[in-house]
């Protein structure tokens, strides 16, 4: 992990994170709410400068980002018109709402810069070691090779296929097409049972991995990544059910240094890599801050839930003082997660 991995890392990250505030503070403004303060990270302000009514500010703690609309005491809607209290649920729940829309969206526009520039998605199967004496030895297949072809069968769309194919050319030449050093080669395996029994094999290890390339027009592009979104939080939704299920540990979580240490090895693996991850972790953004959890977005769009079902009828203090907990409890919580991260790194 380089020192220009890691630059990149902390940059990436701390985008996504200005990205979702933006979309707070956008909307906000947008509707005429009075912004006092955009903040990237927590606590005492390192840099700060002042625009107008709104306080531009970099954070000592970089945990993430916050847009403050009002003082701790909320003047009356009487008094101030475009306090962040004076304006209605719908324009609140806006508000609220447009950091995580934010986020989905950048990730969806990451996607179809990803694939408008290197081309569509496409499975790579590649050799990653090859078993001594074995039929693909003796085709002379290598470590490094990515199957194109085995039998009729095209790997980049069935490579689950695979193993069905090689068994039923059980003792029978099997045409595989592979790429090497940028040239198409074809070889004839005869697969092998290993054992009487037994399934026949090529004598390969393979590992699939995500390539790109595969032409498409624009919308077939902006399709992809339609479809890899929602893939991603479908994901993201079924990984989240399993941790609040306990089927997932919390040790198994990771915070801020992980995001950043595992950011910068994607980042040393080329653009590719690294623009899929951040689409990645910006709809992870987008799941997490949508938990109706108070200091989350999704805690206060629950308020405000609330607050329709109890036609207004609501103590603001109250409410604040919850939300203030609440982000004492995230903030606790994201500290253990790095002490956890650190160790880790630093066994």
């Amino acid at each position: 992990m380089g020192a220009a991995d890691l630059l990149v890392a902390v940059v990436a990250v701390g985008i996504l994170i200005f990205l979702h505030e933006a979309g707070h503070f956008a909307v906000a403004k947008a509707l005429g709410v009075r912004v006092r303060a955009f903040s990237i990270g927590f606590g005492p302000a390192l840099v700060r400068v002042r625009r107008g009514e709104t306080a531009y500010q970099l954070s000592l703690v970089p945990f993430g980002g916050y847009v403050m609309f009002d003082d701790a005491q909320p003047p009356s809607p009487a008094a101030d018109a475009r306090a962040f209290e004076a304006q209605s649920a719908g324009r609140r729940a806006l508000i609220a709402v447009a950091g995580v829309a934010a986020n989905l969206v950048v990730a969806l526009g990451v996607l179809v810069a990803l694939y408008g520039a290197y081309g569509l998605p496409t499975v790579q199967v590649r050799v990653a070691s090859v078993v001594a004496h074995s039929p693909a030895s003796a085709a002379g297949l290598r470590p490094g090779d990515v199957l194109v072809r085995v039998g009729g069968v095209a790997v980049s769309r069935d490579p689950g296929a695979i193993p069905a194919v090689v068994a039923a050319h059980a003792d029978r030449p099997l045409a595989v097409v592979f790429r090497r050093d940028g040239s198409l080669h074809r070889a004839e395996v005869v697969p092998r049972p290993q054992a009487p029994g037994k399934p026949a094999r090529m004598g390969v290890y393979l590992q699939e991995s995500l390539g790109y390339g595969g032409a498409g027009t624009w919308w077939a592009r902006l399709g992809a990544a339609w479809h890899s979104a929602g893939s991603m939080l479908s994901l993201l939704l079924v990984g989240l059910g399993q941790l609040f299920t306990g089927q997932v540990a919390p040790s198994q979580l990771g915070g801020p240094v992980r995001i950043v240490a595992e950011t910068s090895q994607v980042a040393a693996s080329g653009a590719p890599a690294l623009l899929y991850w951040l689409a990645l972790l910006s709809a992870n953004l987008a799941v997490l801050n949508a938990i109706p959890f108070p200091g989350l977005d999704g805690g206060r769009l629950a308020f405000l839930l609330g607050e329709v079902l109890a036609r207004g009828r609501r103590n603001v203090r109250v409410e604040q003082a919850i939300n203030l907990i609440g982000l004492v409890v995230l903030m606790l919580f994201i500290g253990a997660l790095t002490v956890q991260d650190i160790a880790r790194l630093h066994p």
